[in-house]
């Protein structure tokens, strides 16, 4: 017997489209990281980010979007505006009590994200340090 995706053992595509759309909701709307998304297609951003997710999750769903890096190269993206991101992902887990292997690994996948998301940031340093892989991994 074949084990379980993590993408089914969140309950497939309808636990994770809600998820999502609550998830970017919550972004959209931060009064931190918002301001990325006044001109941005909420349905399509929210296409994007459930193919990103189902895909990282072995859902059988191919991510369909532009590379990340290329996708958001013109947003000057700092590291606290990543973590916020971050964080709202985390509350939101936490809100549907995403089983704990599931969330663990889909926090990790979007930690791993970084470096092809954040350009730099002067008043933090710049983007890749000792903890970040190179831009371009992922």
């Amino acid at each position: 017997m074949a084990e379980a995706s993590l993408f089914d053992t969140l309950g497939g595509e309808m636990a994770l489209s809600v998820i999502i759309d609550r998830f970017m909701e919550r972004v959209f709307a931060d009064s931190m990281i918002g301001f990325f998304f006044a001109r941005a297609d909420k349905a399509r951003i929210k296409q994007k980010e459930y193919e990103l997710a189902a895909s990282s999750l072995g859902g059988p769903v191919a991510y369909s979007g532009r590379s990340l890096q290329v996708a958001h190269a013109a947003h000057p993206i700092a590291a606290a505006h990543f973590h916020r991101r971050l964080e709202i992902l985390k509350q939101t887990l936490k809100e549907f009590q995403v089983p704990q292997n599931v969330a663990h690994y889909w926090i990790g996948h979007n930690e791993r994200l970084f470096s092809s998301i954040v350009v730099g940031d002067p008043a933090c340093g710049p983007a890749t340090n000792a903890d970040s892989p190179k831009r371009g991994a992922q």
